[in-house]
């Protein structure tokens, strides 16, 4: 096989989902390889460490600071103190850092008319232009010896801008010239080393934002240009392109580089071979920034992905955590190690002992086997084969049993194989390659419905003769915890910047009706009557549903979540403001009988998942709970798109309802995820208390080619009820979170 084949066979292992919130290695490990080592834009250099300079010097330091250049300034010069910069990360050794936000609105980098300052001999600055309402930030820069960290964020796009299928690849964006860069006073360019870029689009706006990792700017250089050919996820011509942004940055000092990073390399007991370390931590007046990394035994062996860490207190409550800008990093050079992504959480202010904990480990052992697969002529979608293939893969022995060929929801053709292997294998990736630069590996896992161990690899078509299929990769879980127990150091940060303020929370976006509908101000009315006493006054409410699921067919199980429930109870309590929208809620899931399964905790901005202890900040839209599930959205949207609701008068429960039914048809008819057929037509039925104007239950039907039909989920909804206050055992949950 050559370098090509196994380059896109080691991206591909890469490009597998990995499940949300959890920490995906793979991307830097994949990179690091022998076999790959290329240039890499994952890959990302160790910073220099320093030894902290002695507190009271620090504070003689930043007074001088203050009478010199002013508190504001100093303050944005010394924020390498503290050793950790939002959107930036871990900062050691800094050379320069940007002391205010550059932002370019409405303004035409294409052609800029630059004022250029006195004295410069570099970039100028930026004159305003027009620029169809577009805004560039550049919210962070900062040089060390070894990088050039550079953070901006896009506003004023339009709303909807940029779906779920919208990726970069499809963008037409390809090679060094045209993606971000730096351009320097002499005109030469430094090109990216890392680019993180996410986005986010609803029906009120839509955000770009990015950290980009470039080389270290030349020694004595504090000048130059960032360069944005196009905008990530933008397609060709879509918005403004070609936008050229000058940037000017502060040179510091030595006596101004103070590290503040403590380095307590505390270690976990090994569970299995396996060590976690907790290697940086650093306390600044907003944040609390963490570095934990895995040690592992055995050759050939790597991580491939973890639980979230947590952080509880004495008490074990949680400390909400979320990664921050660095991605875990693996080196080739150290083969049984690996950084984490960086952990960040509000800043601590007492010295009781913290506990860092990680749940499980998912590993991969690594090796080479291959075998070819004969379709025989004529191939054809549904079609089966028996197999008989034994395979050696690292230490572990698999038997390929049987392959079968089937659509995948975007149309691809996907080759399924079912797998004999050791008992706690949970996963094996086999990559077609014959027509190697077509084909990759997307899921592997366990079918609970045919209980057997399965590996999916899609092709550019089907097959016209035999499959050459290379297995390189077998994954398995090892369960902690590792605990670390952490003691912070009391700080005293008054008189430094005052803590980030939470972020401004909006209304929710209000659905404009699909005019000369008469049915939705009809059923609007209805609902209005059931539930707004329930929007219009502050205070708690009470609600219960019960939901019953038919189950997903051939969804592949990857060992990264328990078992969840096909029927059980949604119970929440929710605190209402004066105008009726939740800021306080808890939302517990349970079995029939009761048990809790799991809870989502909310608190404003901030959410907490237990047991997992999976937490982060969002929600900026305030919004009345969904007593009716959303219906009149759903119903907008499907007038929207030109369907037709059927109503009738039906009974349920002794009750006389509206039954509201709206068809979609498919034509050619859909692979749907978790569907035992191609479906052709779906419903969405609801019941309406004709009387009371309650929602009482909602279902979704899926009609499938092959003329059966199921009911894929029933929802029967409770009446809602104020109360004074949740029980005590719920309140107790709310106690769990630590807020800011």
């Amino acid at each position: 096989m050559n370098d090509t084949a196994l380059k896109r066979i080691l991206g591909s292992i890469a490009a597998e989902a990995i499940p949300p919130d959890e920490i995906d290695l793979w991307p830097s490990i994949s990179n690091s390889l022998p076999a790959t080592s290329s240039h890499s834009t994952h890959k990302r250099g160790l910073m220099k460490s320093r030894v902290a300079i002695a507190a009271l010097f620090a504070v003689g330091i930043l007074i001088i600071s203050l009478l010199v250049i002013g508190p504001e300034r100093a303050l944005a010069a010394l924020r390498g103190f503290f050793g950790y910069m939002p959107g930036i990360g871990f900062v050691e050794d800094i050379r320069s850092i940007m002391d205010e936000p550059v932002i370019v609105e409405q303004g035409d980098p294409t052609e800029p008319e630059f004022e250029r300052p006195s004295g410069s001999t570099g970039i100028a600055i930026p004159a305003d232009q027009e620029r169809e309402g577009i805004t560039v930030t550049i919210q962070e820069a900062v040089v060390d010896t070894r990088r050039t960290v550079l953070v901006y964020r896009v506003t004023g796009l339009p709303p909807n801008l940029i779906g779920a299928d919208r990726e970069t690849q499809n963008t037409g964006l390809d090679g060094e010239t045209e993606a971000d860069h730096l351009r320097l006073a002499d005109g030469s360019n430094l090109h990216m080393i890392e680019g993180q870029y996410q986005y986010d689009s609803d029906t009120q706006r839509s955000v770009i934002s990015a950290r980009l990792v470039f080389p270290a700017l030349p020694e004595g250089e504090n000048e130059f240009s960032l360069v944005i050919p196009r905008f990530n996820y933008a397609l060709p011509g879509e918005l403004p392109e070609n936008w050229s942004i000058p940037i000017r940055l502060m040179p510091v000092g030595p006596a101004q580089v103070m590290a503040g990073i403590e380095k307590p390399n505390l270690a976990s007991p090994a569970i299995k071979g396996i060590i976690l370390r907790l290697i940086k931590v650093a306390q600044t007046p907003n944040e609390t920034a963490f570095q934990l990394a895995l040690e592992w035994e055995g050759s050939g062996r790597f991580v491939h992905h973890t639980a979230p860490v947590t952080l509880r207190d004495p008490d074990g409550r949680y400390y909400i955590l979320t990664t921050g800008p660095e991605t875990g990093e693996y080196t080739s050079d150290n083969p049984n190690f690996s950084t984490l992504p960086s952990y960040v959480t509000t800043a601590i202010r007492n010295d009781d002992p913290l506990t860092l904990s990680l749940e499980w480990v998912m590993m991969s052992a690594t090796g080479q086997a291959s075998f070819t697969f004969d379709p025989g002529r004529n191939p054809q979608i549904g079609q089966e084969w028996s197999l008989d293939e034994e395979l050696l893969v690292g230490d572990y022995s698999l038997r390929v049993t049987a392959g079968r060929l089937k659509l995948r929801e975007n149309g691809q053709v996907v080759l399924e194989f079912d797998l004999e292997a050791p008992a706690g294998i949970l996963g094996v990736s086999i990559f077609p390659v014959t027509n190697a630069d077509a084909g990759s590996s997307i899921s592997t896992g366990w079918d609970s419905g045919r209980n057997t161990l399965v590996a999916r690899s899609t092709l550019p078509s089907l097959p016209t003769g035999t499959v050459v299929l290379q297995v390189m990769e077998v994954r398995y879980r090892v369960n902690g915890p590792w605990q670390i127990t952490w003691q912070p150091q009391a700080t005293d940060f008054s008189g430094f910047a005052a803590a980030t303020p939470a972020p401004t929370r909006l209304p929710g976006p209000t659905p404009t009706f699909v005019p000369d509908q008469p049915l939705l101000p009809e059923i609007a009315a209805l609902l209005d009557k059931a539930y707004g006493p329930y929007q219009r006054e502050p205070g708690w409410v009470h609600m219960v549903m019960e939901v019953r699921s038919a189950g997903d067919v051939g969804v592949l199980d990857t060992g990264d979540v328990p078992p969840q429930p096909l029927e059980y109870i949604n119970e929440s309590w929710m605190y209402l403001d004066q105008e009726g929208r939740v800021r306080t809620s808890v939302a517990q899931i349970k079995s029939l009988d009761g048990l809790p399964i799991s809870t989502y905790l909310t608190n404003d901005t901030a959410h907490l998942n237990l047991p997992e202890g999976r937490g982060g900040f969002g929600d900026l839209y305030l919004a009345p709970p969904a007593y009716d599930n959303e219906l009149l959205s759903i119903l907008n949207w499907h007038f929207s798109e030109g369907r037709t609701v059927e109503r009738v008068e039906a009974v349920l429960e002794g009750r006389q309802t509206w039954l509201l039914t709206v068809a979609q048809e498919y034509e050619p008819p859909q692979v749907n995820r978790g569907e035992p057929a191609p479906v052709w037509k779906s419903e969405y039925r609801v019941w309406i208390d004709q009387e009371t104007g309650r929602l009482l239950q909602s279902q979704h039907v899926m009609f499938y080619v092959d003329r059966e039909s199921r009911v894929t989920d029933t929802t029967i909804f409770h009446q809602p009820e104020r109360v004074e206050s949740p029980p005590p055992e719920v309140l107790q949950l709310l106690d769990q979170m630590i807020l800011p």
